[in-house]
């Protein structure tokens, strides 16, 4: 430690000093100071030359610069019991007579030492002995300390170094910072060169190095800026304040580090991305910090953990915001609510309960625009109060009223509607609609009167008055309240007319079709045409119109048709198709004649294919006979001749079964081939079917004959 050498403290020294050269007066050279043990022993007690030194302190010690402050037990067992005696610094002298039965004992006698050369040595031994006692007796001296010395009662400015090291080891004893800061201000001012330098320097590192210890032990339990105030407060003339600036850097880095993984994690947290917040937090347990690598990474893992559990909850409210109706949003809202405000989940629940605000706030507004008011005041009495609508709520309720007296339809209803709906406070966000409906029912209520006076024109029926009554309901604008109330009114008044003009032309038509004849009913036609569409009766008056010209038609070609079945009886269908082609599409039997016209033509397709298929068969070969089954199987099933082609068919394939049989003996191949054209609605098919295993077998069993060479030459 530097200290200033210009202020050197002379008390003690010049007190050691004194003490040297009263010791350096009473010893004279050349005489000596025997023991008390010693003169015991020789039975001569020779004489003794004493120093009296200042009587020491009863209980502390003080030891030379450098050793330590012994502990109590060995202060103990170093002091003298009492210490009721002076301390005395002895100085021993042997005398020649000792000398030299010391030297006889070893076989060395003095006799042959010259004397002046003998008392030279004495006397540079004795000059050793005794300055070095003074010094050590004067350190001694200097090393202790009152031993009930009252440290607050000292005034250090005029305290000795030793009273000052000793009340700094007292005060550094309970290691907190300040003591240990107190400790170094008691001791750090005193000189360079003093005597105790060395032993005050060493003490003052080591505190020094305590602080430093106490700071990390503040950074290593979470408290950054308390370690770091403690680390700076290190005096900067010792020498371990060169590690303060150095630690304290460290300490910011891994608390920075620490901080980014903390905060990555908390994000993740909010998030709901639990595996990457897991990741973040287990990084921490490799920052050198016991705050971050244990505590707070354990509480992120119970954070991320009730997490989990509290997003689970969730999961159920945000189906129900998903679905979006009115009761699930509610529910949502009551899901959300339970969570936590201490929670990483609930700003999540704070995003679902205002999401579910604002669409059953849009989902209020589309039950108001329909007129739904039995819902809109059963959601509004359930709305929980954590979804902050309570003006909303009693907005709702008086809107809901008003719709529901309004519904009625009277005119005192509507009135009654329209004051509930200006409690409505103007400030309100529901203002604007609650007007937009009081205008809506005073429309409506104007569009009542307007119908009762209507209505009360049309009761008479006749005509005119319907006229009128139109006249008056059409007054009522299309974006009115009652406008579809009014058309409907309008369109039963305008039915009314028209039945009224039209019936007697429709019941003319109707007389005039009574005669039956062609004439009489295209009369008829004629008349009742005369109704235009989009009239009351037109949809009866067609009806009928067509009735009447299916009769004309089937009058007119009815016998067309039976001059065409009787060509067919005859069995000339190519006759009967051109006559019955003669009725014309669109006409009444037009859909028959084509039935017939399409069985005739199968027949007349039958006919063409059996006739074929016969002269087909009249050659009796095995070729021809094939040839005449597959024509014969062409004719439709709708045919009358199909039973004559399948006996055909029948005597046919007997035939052909029987030419393979006799094909046989000759070619195998051939005659299989002539059994497989038999058809399965041949009789002889299952004949022939076994044949042609049998044949097959055979064919296969069929050896072929290698010839010798000698042969083929």
């Amino acid at each position: 430690m530097k200290t200033n050498p210009e202020q050197p403290d002379s008390k003690p020294e010049a007190q050691a000093f004194d003490l040297v050269e009263q010791v350096d007066k009473k010893l004279q050279p050349g005489k000596s100071i025997e023991e008390n043990n010693e003169t015991g022993k020789s039975g001569s007690i020779e004489k003794e030359r004493v120093v009296s030194l200042p009587p020491l302190p009863p209980k502390h010690e003080v030891y030379p610069a450098g050793d330590r402050i012994p502990s109590p037990q060995r202060k103990k067992q170093n002091s003298f019991q009492g210490r009721k005696k002076p301390q005395v610094l002895k100085a021993e002298v042997y005398s020649e007579k000792q000398n030299f039965a010391r030297a006889s004992k070893g076989g060395f006698s003095l006799a042959s030492i010259p004397q002046p050369w003998l008392a030279w040595q004495i006397g540079a031994a004795a000059l050793v002995m005794i300055f070095g006692g003074i010094g050590f007796t004067a350190t001694s001296f200097l090393l202790k300390i009152p031993e009930v010395a009252n440290c607050d009662r000292v005034y250090l400015p005029l305290a000795s170094a030793s009273l000052r090291l000793y009340c700094a080891e007292l005060v550094a004893k309970e290691e907190n910072a300040d003591s240990l800061l107190s400790a170094i201000a008691m001791v750090e001012n005193l000189p360079a060169r003093h005597p105790l330098r060395s032993e005050i320097n060493r003490k003052i590192e080591g505190w020094a190095e305590k602080i430093l210890d106490l700071g990390e032990a503040q950074f290593q339990a979470g408290a950054l800026d308390r370690a770091i105030t403690i680390a700076e407060s290190t005096p900067k003339e010792v020498e371990a304040y060169q590690l303060v600036e150095n630690r304290i850097k460290k300490w910011r880095k891994i608390w920075s580090e620490a901080e980014t993984l903390d905060l990555e994690a908390r994000k993740y947290l909010i998030s709901s991305q639990w595996y990457k917040a897991f990741n973040s937090a287990r990084k921490l347990t490799d920052i050198e910090n016991q705050y971050w690598s244990q505590q707070r990474y354990q509480e992120i893992l119970t954070n991320i953990k009730q997490a989990q559990q509290e997003s689970s909850k969730l999961d159920l409210a945000y189906s129900k915001l998903k679905d979006g109706s009115l009761e699930n949003l509610i529910q949502a809202i009551e899901k959300a609510d339970r969570i936590d405000s201490d929670s990483y989940a609930y700003r999540e629940a704070l995003q679902i309960i205002d999401e579910a605000k604002a669409k059953l706030i849009a989902q209020m507004d589309r039950s108001i625009s329909q007129g739904n008011w039995q819902q809109v005041l059963q959601i509004a009495n359930r709305i929980p109060p954590s979804a902050e609508l309570e003006d909303y709520v009693k907005d709702w309720n008086y809107l809901a009223t008003a719709g529901s007296s309004a519904r009625i339809g009277t005119i005192s209803s509507i009135k009654s509607a329209i004051e509930t709906a200006q409690k409505i406070d103007p400030q309100q966000p529901l203002h604007r609609k609650a007007q937009q409906l009081i205008g809506y029912w005073k429309l409506e209520i104007k569009d009542i009167e307007i119908l009762t006076r209507a209505r009360r024109l049309a009761r008479s029926g006749g005509i005119n008055d319907l006229r009128q009554a139109i006249s008056v309901a059409r007054s009522i604008s299309r974006y009115n309240p009652r406008y579809l109330q009014a058309q409907k009114e309008i369109n039963s008044w305008v039915y009314r007319i028209q039945v009224a003009e039209d019936r007697p032309i429709l019941n003319g038509a109707y007389q005039i079709a009574r005669g039956g004849d062609t004439f009489s009913l295209q009369q008829a036609i004629s008349r009742a045409s005369a109704i235009r569409p989009n009239r009351a009766l037109y949809r009866e008056a067609q009806n009928q119109i067509g009735k009447w010209r299916y009769t004309i038609e089937t009058t007119e070609d009815n016998p067309i048709l039976l001059q065409a079945e009787t060509a067919a009886r005859r069995g000339d269908f190519r006759a009967a198709i051109a006559i019955a082609r003669q009725i014309s599409p669109g006409r009444a039997l037009y859909s028959r004649s084509q039935n017939r016209v399409s069985f005739w033509q199968q027949e007349l397709q039958g006919q063409e294919a059996f006739r074929r298929a016969d002269n087909m068969a009249r050659s009796g070969t095995g070729s021809a006979l094939v040839r005449a089954i597959s024509l014969a199987r062409q004719v439709p099933a709708a045919s009358s001749l199909k039973t004559e082609s399948n006996r055909s068919i029948n005597r046919w394939s007997e035939q052909l079964f029987n030419i393979a049989k006799k094909t046989a003996p000759s070619s195998l191949t051939r005659a299989i081939n002539l059994a497989r054209s038999i058809p399965p609605q041949a009789a002889v098919y299952t004949l022939a079917r076994e044949q042609i295993a049998t044949w097959q077998n055979q064919l296969n069993q069929k050896t072929i004959v290698i010839p010798d060479s000698g042969e083929s030459q």
